[in-house]
């Protein structure tokens, strides 16, 4: 018998592992969110399909508990949402996921069903199943999709998806110098703002309270308010702010002088950032930015215009904008 190893037989190449695609109801997500914690903790980032566990969003290093995962993206902002995103499950074991957010906004006076697309981690070795999670997600019928927080590589593989980059101009607004609009008014009591607010911008403004990193107040005079979401964060020694949601841009254009004396003397804020879809003309005395991070969106039927941070991952964890 010849026992030269050279001419042993290779042994049979095993089969791939098949997981079951399944939608995540809310008794899953004590498990997903625990595969996320595992995943971002201890994984390299091979186990992942096109991104690092940590989704690219500044949160690198920084673990992540399950609690935080569930907090961000058990939200219930619609009776019945139909999932928190899709799993991959073997022999009952969460071997890969993609989170999602659900909601509704009226546009122009209709009901649109809005999915933000959260976080995409996939074990190694069925990375061959990933895009399958991304396939059950979009096969949602009438819903537009964003997706805020990307790794680029992620960003390059929606590209293929007709997924549409949102304008990367960013206005940056000192706010050191604002003369005029004193009749203007910022409220800051969380029941003076909804007494203020339309109907549908104190409904987006109840269902985001529970994010203590949000500030949330009402700009305008007597003739009506908008409702105005922001993030600081510190920008060298000094104070700056994100703008995240404006619920009226003209409005906004009228009275921003009185937010930016609001937030220099009342917040210790010396730079506003407003992303130049969320107004339909320049900030007056502002200068522009590019935003580094690719900010996506899939739509039939809606524009740039209509895409908010509302309702998505942004909002819900507190994660750099």
């Amino acid at each position: 018998m010849d026992s030269d190893p050279t001419h042993a037989v290779p042994p049979a190449r095993l089969p791939r592992p098949r997981a079951e695609v399944l939608p995540i109801r809310a008794m899953d997500l004590e498990s997903v969110c625990a595969f996320l914690t595992e995943r971002q903790s201890g994984a390299p980032d091979g186990d992942t399909p096109a991104v690092p566990p940590r989704h690219g969003n500044g949160t690198e290093g920084k673990a992540i508990s399950p609690a935080a995962w569930k907090n961000a993206y058990a939200q219930a902002w619609m009776d019945s949402p139909p999932n928190h995103g899709f799993m991959l499950v073997d022999e009952d074991r969460v071997v890969g996921a993609f989170m999602a957010l659900h909601a509704e906004r009226f546009i122009r006076g209709r009901l649109e069903r809005f999915c933000h697309l959260g976080p995409w981690v996939v074990m190694e070795g069925y990375r061959g199943q990933a895009l399958s999670l991304m396939r059950a997600l979009k096969a949602q019928p009438d819903t537009h999709f964003t997706l805020f927080t990307p790794h680029e590589t992620v960003a390059r593989i929606f590209a293929t998806q007709r997924f549409v980059r949102l304008s990367d101009r960013i206005f940056t607004l000192s706010t050191l110098r604002w003369p005029g609009g004193f009749s203007s008014q910022v409220i800051t009591d969380r029941h003076e703002i909804l007494a203020v607010l339309p109907p549908e911008a104190a409904r987006d403004c109840r269902h985001h309270r529970p994010f203590p990193w949000l500030r949330q107040l009402a700009l305008g005079d007597r003739h009506g308010y908008c409702h105005i979401i922001h993030k600081p964060f510190k920008q060298g020694r000094f104070q700056a702010t994100n703008l995240l949601h404006v619920s009226d841009g003209e409005r906004f254009l009228r009275h921003y002088p009185a937010l930016a004396r609001h937030l220099l003397f009342q917040e210790g804020i010396t730079t506003l950032r407003v992303p130049s879809r969320l107004l339909p003309a320049p900030l007056p005395g502002a200068r522009e930015i590019r935003d580094p991070r690719p900010r996506l969106f899939l739509s039939n039927r809606l524009g740039e215009p209509d895409i908010a941070y509302l309702y998505s991952d942004v909002m819900t964890r507190d994660i750099p904008v």
